[in-house]
């Protein structure tokens, strides 16, 4: 038996089999030196017939198999191993007729350990990571003639094709574009994710594309529109955050509270309305004329009601009037830009130029009058109707405010609606 591990066996040497060598390794009284002859040919089998040498590269050009009987010539210089015998050949494997160790990739992983004669490895990349756009064939590599036949090239992380997702309404914090990137996404205040979504979150997926890809957040809404009583809404921007809504007291009405016409309110960031400072419109109050304040407001317990007002107050027409109001009076005088009287009646013999009631409201208003000085500033409560005296007549014609003559019969004639008295009737 031949003590060379690379021995294979004996083969028949077919007819032309020898010829198709690529060439011939010339005489050899050993296998090793026969070996070494086809191993500086880069050959990968060595086969021996008689002490000639020659080489190949496949089983199939030198024969067929059979026992190792058929080739018991024993090699000249060592008796050790068979050198064939007339039309055999003792056939030996090259020592390092293999491929070098198989190449590393870095991030991938290959699919054979062989690197036997036309073995073939194929590489996968890991996860996140590709062949470079070049080299997307160069993916397996084959052994011949104890080489490799190409390098492949390392496999390059994944980046996504485009830089991170744009999304309207929103901060983001990127961490890069290569696999396993992730971008933070935060909504503006006021703002809130589509349809319900909770992620805030992108990432570089391993086929380069984006996860989760918003396209925008949504503003938050306030919810219904808050209402007004006996008010228009002359804007409405809609109901998301920062829009605004104005209201118009209808005419003949005023801001509760002040001599406003127009309030607004807004959704803030919060998604709530800020409804606060939101009031109903109510009956504007109506103003009469100016009158001297000695004497010139009058009647059954004509009273300074709110004498011990403060200045300051706002509102200070309103709050004259309502106090009045309260207190049953038909009439509200205000003097020296803050003094408030109530009363029945007025001294038509007291009426002065309108425009003699010009100081502004000191400590309300300043767009509603309040008197001058020496002269009091009157305004209906529209309680009811002012009530004179039994055997007393009067002419009231409501068109020019203050005008009247005491004549006629002493009744107080039906109110029309908000118990004013109607034009030119005689009481």
């Amino acid at each position: 038996m031949d003590d060379n591990d690379d021995y294979v066996g004996c083969y028949i040497e077919s007819s032309g089999a020898l010829s198709e060598m690529p060439i011939s390794a010339g005489t050899v009284t050993t296998a090793d030196e026969c070996i070494n002859n086809c191993k500086n040919l880069d050959m990968i089998y060595a086969g021996i017939s008689v002490g000639n040498c020659s080489c190949s590269n496949s089983l199939g050009r030198i024969g067929k198999l059979k026992e190792s009987s058929y080739c018991k010539q024993k090699c000249s210089g060592n008796t050790n191993q068979y050198c064939g015998d007339e039309g055999m050949l003792s056939v030996y494997r090259v020592w390092d007729s293999q491929c070098p160790p198989i190449p590393q990739v870095s991030h991938a992983s290959s699919n054979s350990t062989s690197r036997t004669h036309s073995s073939v490895v194929g590489y996968q990349c890991d996860t996140g990571y590709a062949f470079p756009s070049d080299a997307v064939n160069i993916t397996a590599i084959q052994c011949e003639q104890i080489q490799w036949t190409q390098t492949p090239p390392d496999c390059q992380v994944v980046n996504c094709t485009t830089t991170q997702p744009s999304v309207v309404n929103s901060t983001s914090v990127q961490g890069g574009i290569r696999y396993g990137s992730r971008v933070n996404y935060t909504c503006y205040n006021g703002y809130q994710l589509p349809n319900g979504a909770v992620f805030t979150q992108s990432t570089c997926q391993a086929d380069g594309t984006w996860s989760n890809i918003l396209v925008h957040c949504e503003p938050k809404h306030c919810g219904s529109r808050p209402s007004v009583t006996n008010a228009l809404v002359v804007l409405d921007e809609g109901t998301v955050v920062t829009s605004r809504i104005s209201y118009h007291c209808n005419p003949g009405y005023q801001i509760e509270g002040s001599d406003g016409l127009v309030q607004e309110v807004t959704c803030s960031l919060e998604a709530q309305w800020n409804t606060t400072e939101l009031e109903n419109c109510t009956e504007a109050p109506t103003f009469v004329g100016c009158v001297l304040s000695n004497g010139g407001l009058h009647g059954t317990g004509a009273t300074q009601s709110l004498a011990g007002i403060q200045q300051a107050e706002n509102n200070y027409t309103q709050r004259c009037i309502s106090e009045c109001k309260q207190n049953g009076y038909a009439l509200a005088g205000l003097s020296e830009g803050s003094t408030c009287q109530c009363g029945q009646t007025y001294s038509t013999s007291k009426i002065v130029d309108t425009a003699t009631c010009n100081l502004p409201c000191s400590g309300g208003d300043t767009t509603q009058w309040c008197g001058g000085t020496g002269k009091t500033a009157v305004y209906r409560t529209d309680t009811f109707c002012p009530m004179l005296p039994v055997g007393s007549t009067a002419t009231v014609n409501t068109t020019q405010r203050l005008a009247g003559t005491g004549e006629g019969v002493g009744k107080c004639i039906e109110c029309e609606k908000k118990n004013r008295i109607p034009d030119s009737e005689t009481v």
